[in-house]
């Protein structure tokens, strides 16, 4: 599975401070095409793995965490529990992808 994406922050405290409405600065927005290009060499990799061994399967979670920028939270549901886990809220937005993995493994 490929790394999610990093947040430049800890995201529950920067909920935490929007709840409140204490912001007093602008958080950085990660954009889908930073977080790929981020991660540009490990891709490479693994997708380099792929072609030479037909059993190698990638898991990509850029679809199910990203659109055109890559949130920390969806409305006060926080996606992380740290700069760069995912929470309980988080992990489960990426239940899909494992279901499809599971299935081809099934076949």
């Amino acid at each position: 599975m490929l790394q999610v994406p990093n947040m430049p922050f800890f995201p529950h405290k920067e909920t935490l401070v929007d709840y409140h409405e204490l912001r007093f600065r602008r958080l950085p927005v990660k954009s889908a095409s930073e977080y790929v290009h981020e991660n540009a060499p490990t891709r490479r990799v693994f997708a380099d793995l792929q072609t030479r061994f037909s059993n190698v399967s990638v898991l990509d979670p850029t679809p199910l965490l990203c659109s055109e920028d890559c949130p920390y939270r969806e409305g006060w549901s926080v996606l992380y529990k740290d700069d760069d886990h995912l929470s309980v809220y988080g992990a489960a937005r990426l239940a899909p992808l494992f279901g499809t993995w599971l299935d081809t493994l099934r076949r």
